[in-house]
């Protein structure tokens, strides 16, 4: 399990606020889906992968960072 900075979260969900919404909103979409960056690997499901996306545009994590 890796960690993050409050700063380097807060870079996380910026880059995320600034993506499209999600457009597959199909909760029987299982399929796999794999987040990568140099040091750390994500699997989830694309249903759940949406879902956590919409979760930060909508401003779900903003209470995690400390600005």
């Amino acid at each position: 399990m890796r960690t993050l900075t409050p700063a380097t979260f807060a870079v996380l969900l910026t880059a995320l606020k600034k993506e499209p919404s999600p457009t597959n909103q199909n909760p029987a979409d299982d399929t796999p889906l794999c987040l990568r960056s140099k040091a750390t690997v994500v699997t989830t499901t694309r249903h759940k992968g949406n879902a956590s996306v919409l979760g930060v545009q909508a401003g779900e994590f903003d209470h995690f960072v400390i600005t």
